[in-house]
């Protein structure tokens, strides 16, 4: 029995770009892709992108058309940029088509044919043609392509400047290309898409400096928008366009400076079936490629940006070519269109929001100085009792993984309330709990309400300004930092004075007023993201799959977390040991070195936005192995120089020292990763920050049960010894990731303007 005919589709353009995403995608679903051609280089490129067969034609020569359409089944048709007689060209393949009895006819047109631009109102006739030829037809309307940009690529990694002959305020609709090759190979192979007209754009509209921002997260260095002369940029890029053509393209830049180009991603969204690639992930593809590396790693050059900062006209054109965007001019990316309500967001809210948090996350640490009381009342020992933070940290990161993400499904004021009144039970609970059983869970809960935190976060950071988004979001951080370097000592006072249940029932209090605080603050909004809850826990494998920064930059607070936790659990009990002796309060006024961690916060969250988060990162890694060296000093085993009783001031002060150092470090890293993954996803910030936060603190959680372990085993060179392990490990994986030298990637000539 013979095997049924395979369907033969004709592409035009097969050894293009646009053309040759298809031909690849329509071999990948088993098409026989024949190529219309003109030359033998432009065969063997056709051939590479998938083309079977090959067809040498013209689409001036009716004759060779009627040749290539023999024995086919569709038709993709992408008309030439830019030459005068686009037009006729693509209506005399409509006829041939029709002639030929082609069933299934895909045309690949622009973006707002109709917007007073030549070379998009050549696409018009087109259209015409294909409506009255009563073919089974399909037209698309991409957006700029993301491709364009990759020609730029190369003067963007050696000079650290992004720029284009049109104002770089312009915001522009764009499309990752390969998106669009989906939905054409769809309309080919299935009826799903028959007699549709459709609007292709992925999420968001960008200006250049959004867009140098996320280059500068890909490179993980600085990158600068700019704005050259069309002449300059010609003199350059060099487009494949002369006279007329050239003008007409001069026309589309214009346009861009005056009216932007708007787009929508609703329609691609919908027929992928998924969310469309975004302009971080073609950037970190780009990074990638360019090192000759699987996946993207950060890259920091501070003496690029100083030769960017300092190049001349001239040589700032020579980077640049990239092409065309989409977003309405006028439009902010936030919620709160314009500059003023950015600014009324950030003096309204910011305060607000950065105290309520720092409130909230005091109980979650409390209990590390508190273990020896707790130990005491409930008659168990060290071991026991350091389950009290895993457990508590535990739950912080069930909550984060299970309840955060809710924040992109739920109206965010209601589930920000309902989980503040949980915690108040939780914190009851805990101060009344008559067991070390019942205290555990009473923890346990108190970790899963707490991450109510980190559901403040990404309500600030879509209210807040691309261009602030990082200083806002640096300074909101330091709530959490604040909180947490401030539950230490506030938890011992506490049971100083009052006995340390006295701690839980004024947390219950404290939670109770800030949540009639919060509920005049937040206002209502419902995240339009259109999943249920199965498929939105569902999709966090999905985005860690998905985005390399986000695990990159979880494996980096992974690991300082664990050293974090392991040394900040045990401490306690080292000074309350001779020589130092120190009672709560003692514990607490020690505590208190990690004040400056919070102070770094928003000076971190600047150098962010500056684009210097390789570098930073790198030195943050550094900051946290010293100090773990420092308080590995005096202890009679591993690297320790001297014994803690001949030296206790020394000893003391070398303890003081390296947990500013470790704060510090963990603390900036925690900062930045923060920062890099609100860059990403927009749609899916709140599962980003619930992911990232909670993969981490499960390495706070092995560190604090681990701690416990080391102290009982081996004491305080077990403690120092196990948390250098994961502070040079952190340190290693940064480094990893830097490679000073990055060669250039082959551009590509845009067409779709």
């Amino acid at each position: 029995m013979s095997e049924p005919k395979k369907r033969t589709v004709l592409v035009v353009g097969a050894s293009g770009r646009s053309g040759g995403f298809v031909a690849a995608e329509l071999a990948r679903r088993g098409i026989a892709v024949r190529a219309l051609v003109r030359s033998e280089y432009a065969a063997a490129t056709a051939r590479a992108s998938g083309a079977t067969e090959i067809a040498s034609g013209d689409l001036r020569d009716p004759e060779s058309l009627k040749a290539a359409l023999r024995n086919v089944d569709g038709v993709y048709h992408v008309g030439p940029p830019f030459v005068a007689d686009e037009a006729d060209l693509g209506i005399t393949m409509v006829k041939a088509a029709k002639r030929a009895g082609i069933r299934k006819f895909v045309f690949s047109s622009v973006i707002h044919p109709a917007n007073g631009l030549a070379n998009h109102a050549s696409k018009l006739p087109v259209e015409q043609a294909i409506l009255r030829a009563n073919l089974d037809y399909t037209i698309l309307y991409p957006a700029t392509l993301f491709q364009n940009m990759a020609a730029a690529w190369k003067g963007v990694v050696e000079t650290g400047v992004f720029a284009e002959p049109f104002a770089k305020t312009a915001r522009l609709a764009r499309v990752d290309y390969r998106d669009v090759a989906e939905v054409a190979a769809e309309a080919l192979t299935s009826d799903r898409l028959a007699y549709g007209s459709f609007e292709l754009a992925a999420e968001s509209m960008h200006d250049r400096v959004e867009i140098a921002g996320m280059m500068s997260v890909a490179l993980g260095r600085p990158v600068e928008a700019a704005e050259v002369t069309f002449e300059q940029w010609t003199a350059v890029a060099k487009p494949p366009f002369r006279g007329e053509q050239l003008a007409q393209l001069e026309r589309v830049f214009q346009s861009y400076s005056d009216f932007g180009s708007a787009g929508n991603s609703l329609t691609l969204r919908a027929i992928l079936g998924r969310q469309p690639r975004t302009l971080h992930q073609f950037f970190e593809e780009l990074a990638a490629a360019s090192r000759g590396r699987p996946r993207p790693p950060d890259l920091i050059d501070a003496f690029g940006h100083f030769l960017a900062k300092r190049v001349s006209p001239m040589s700032v054109s020579q980077l640049i070519f990239q092409l065309v965007p989409r977003r309405r001019h006028g439009t902010s990316s936030l919620d709160y269109p314009g500059r003023s309500n950015a600014s009324a967001t950030e003096g309204r809210l910011v305060p607000v929001f950065t105290a309520a948090i720092a409130a909230i996350v005091l109980s979650l640490y409390a209990s590390q100085p508190l273990l020896g009381l707790i130990g005491t009342t409930f008659e168990v020992g060290p071991e026991m009792a350091g389950l009290v933070p895993t457990v508590t940290l535990l739950g912080y990161a069930a909550g984060l993984i299970f309840l955060v993400p809710l924040i992109d499904l739920m109206e965010n004021r209601w589930l920000i309330g309902l989980t503040l009144v949980l915690m108040v039970l939780s914190l009851i609970a805990s101060a009344l709990a008559p067991t070390a059983a019942l205290f555990l869970v009473a923890s346990t809960s108190v970790g899963i309400t707490s991450t109510v935190a980190q559901m403040l976060v990404p309500v600030i950071a879509r209210l807040a300004a691309e261009k602030d988004r990082g200083r806002i979001v640096g300074t909101v951080q330091s709530g959490i930092v604040v909180g947490v370097l401030l539950s230490r000592p506030s938890a011992s006072l506490a049971a100083e004075f009052l006995g340390w249940r006295a701690f839980y029932g004024i947390m219950a209090v404290l939670v109770a007023v800030l949540g009639l605080i919060l509920a005049r603050v937040v206002k209502a909004h419902r995240p339009a993201t259109g999943l249920q809850y199965g498929a939105l826990i569902g999709s966090l494998w999905k985005l860690i799959r998905e985005e390399p920064l986000l695990r990159r930059r979880v494996l980096y607070q992974f690991l300082l977390m664990a050293a974090f936790n392991i040394f900040w659990t045990a401490v306690a009990l080292r000074l309350a040991e001779p020589p130092f002796g120190l009672d709560q309060i003692g514990i607490a006024a020690f505590a208190l070195v990690g004040i400056p961690a919070a102070l770094i916060a928003p000076f971190t969250g600047r150098i962010a936005d500056r684009g210097w988060s390789d570098g930073a990162t790198r030195f943050a890694h550094l900051s946290a192995f010293i100090g773990v060296v420092l308080i590995g000093l005096p202890t009679s085993g591993g690297w320790g120089l001297w014994e803690a009783d001949r030296f206790p001031w020394l000893s003391l002060a070398a303890l003081a020292i390296g947990a500013v150092l470790l704060n510090l470090g963990t603390v900036a890293d925690q900062v930045l990763g923060r920062i890099a993954i609100n860059t990403v996803r927009p749609e899916a910030r709140g599962r980003m920050n619930a992911l990232f936060t909670g993969l981490f603190f499960l390495g706070g959680s092995a560190g604090s049960s681990l701690a416990g372990v080391c102290w009982a085993q081996a004491g305080w060179a077990g403690i120092s010894g196990a948390s250098l392990v994961f502070a040079f490990a952190a340190l290693i994986a940064s480094s990893a990731n830097w490679h000073p030298g990055t060669p250039s990637v082959p551009g590509e000539t845009s067409t779709n303007l």
